[in-house]
C-alpha cells in the first residue's frame, strides 16, 4: 500500500505536521487500499477521511444504530461504503484489508480483534489498558509499525498500527509506554512526567520502584 497524505486537518509547519484533533491522528494512521472497517464510527469522519484519501471501500459500523445515523448523515451520496449495526466485527461477513478501532479501552479492543478469524491490518486507538494491548498484539501474530501517544482534551491516548508479522521481543518500558517511545513526542514526555510525579506520591514500593524506573527510561530519551 502507498504511503498516506496527511490528515485535511492537521497544521503544517517548517514542512512538519501537526496533529490537531485524536481524530487526525487515528487518520494519520490509515493507507490507501482496497477495503477498511472503522469498527465503532459513530459520526463518520474517520470513514469519511478514509474515502477521500484512497481507500476504495468503507464499511461503517458501530453497535448503536442511533450513532450509526449521524455516519449515514455525514456520509449521504457517497458510493462505496456500507452501514453495519455491528458488535465489532460480529456482523461483518466479509473481510477487510484495514479495519479502525478506537476511542475504547485497550480490554474492549482485544476482545473485538480476538474474535477475528484473520489478521487485517489495525488502526487502534486506546485510552486505557494499553500494554494489555500491546501484549496481544505482539503476542498474537501482529507487528507494531507505528506507535505514539497523543493528548486530546484532557486525556492520553495511544494510536497504534499494527501488520501481520513476527514480532520483535519488546521490554517493559516499550509494552507500557509505547514500541517507539525513544522518538521525541512532546506528549509521551508530559505523561511520563506526569506519572513520575504520580509515582513520587506514592509510597515506594517494589512495583513502583520499577513505574519510576519506566517513566525515568522515557524522560532520559525525551530531553
Amino acid at each position: 500500500m502507498e504511503k498516506a497524505p496527511p490528515p485535511p486537518a492537521q497544521q503544517e509547519t517548517k514542512g512538519l505536521y501537526r496533529l490537531i484533533t485524536r481524530i487526525d491522528a487515528v487518520c494519520s494512521l490509515i493507507l490507501p487500499g482496497e477495503s477498511l472497517a472503522d469498527i465503532g464510527c459513530d459520526h463518520g469522519l474517520v470513514a469519511k477521511y478514509a474515502l477521500d484519501h484512497g481507500v476504495k471501500s468503507v464499511i461503517a459500523a458501530d453497535v448503536s444504530e442511533k450513532s450509526l445515523n449521524k455516519a449515514r448523515e455525514l456520509l449521504s451520496g457517497r458510493q462505496n461504503v456500507r452501514f453495519v449495526v455491528s458488535d465489532g466485527f460480529d456482523s461483518i461477513d466479509e473481510r477487510v484489508e484495514q479495519a479502525v478501532i478506537a476511542g475504547m479501552g485497550g480490554s474492549k479492543i482485544v476482545e473485538l480483534i480476538d474474535r477475528l478469524n484473520y489478521r487485517p491490518s489495525l488502526i487502534l486507538g486506546a485510552q486505557s489498558d494499553r500494554r494489555k494491548l500491546r501484549e496481544y498484539l505482539v503476542t498474537h501474530g501482529y507487528k507494531i509499525t507505528r506507535d505514539f501517544c497523543f493528548y486530546d482534551r484532557g486525556k492520553y491516548y495511544d494510536f497504534i498500527r499494527a501488520e501481520e508479522g513476527k514480532s520483535e521481543r519488546y521490554s517493559e518500558t516499550q509494552l507500557e509506554y509505547g514500541a517507539f517511545y525513544k522518538q521525541r513526542n512532546a506528549d509521551l514526555r508530559a505523561k511520563a512526567e506526569e506519572q513520575k510525579r504520580k509515582i513520587l506520591g506514592y509510597k515506594l514500593t517494589l512495583e513502583n520502584e520499577k513505574r519510576l524506573e519506566m517513566a525515568e527510561e522515557v524522560l532520559s530519551w525525551q530531553q
